[in-house]
């Protein structure tokens, strides 16, 4: 038993001290929910310690740009079909169950593959995407979404861009 407890205080150690160097020191923590924030608060520091956003390049910002208006342009275009609206926008908030319902899903296993929107050019794909997405940026402010559009300008179809 004390061979034991003096492997794991040397484990211990060893660990405190690879944290040490890394600038990470231990903290108590009175839940989950707080071991969650104090993960997410460490996150963020360290993206923005790798990533600072006035190091963000002019173009990046002037292409993110690009493409939310031409997501608002294309919102302004949406004919609302319920069904369709209804399934991409389950998709977007992970809604299994409901896309199960309408037969869009097999299984709720679908729900960690991509969502393919296909259609003839000009029928409304990527206004009902940019609606969606749109509609997902104002609904929950916390979430990422991206939005992109092939084929919206030169570069819009370079896979490694």
């Amino acid at each position: 038993a004390t061979t034991q407890r003096t492997q794991r205080m040397d484990q211990r150690r060893s660990l405190m001290d690879a944290l040490g160097q890394e600038d990470v020191l231990p903290v108590n923590y009175t839940g989950p929910a707080m071991a969650v924030d104090l993960v997410v608060d460490e996150f963020m520091r360290l993206l923005d310690d790798k990533f600072p956003e006035d190091g963000v390049p002019v173009s990046l910002a002037d292409e993110k740009q690009f493409y939310q208006d031409i997501a608002k342009e294309r919102d302004e275009l949406y004919v609302p079909e319920a069904r369709l609206a209804k399934a991409v926008s389950a998709h977007a908030q992970g809604d299994a169950n409901s896309l199960l319902d309408m037969g869009v899903y097999m299984s709720g296993e679908s729900l960690f593959q991509a969502l393919i929107v296909v259609g003839e050019p000009g029928s409304g794909k990527g206004a009902l995407l940019a609606h969606t997405g749109l509609h997902h940026q104002k609904a929950s402010k916390e979430d990422l979404v991206i939005m992109h559009f092939a084929g919206s300008c030169f570069d819009a179809s370079n896979p490694v861009r």
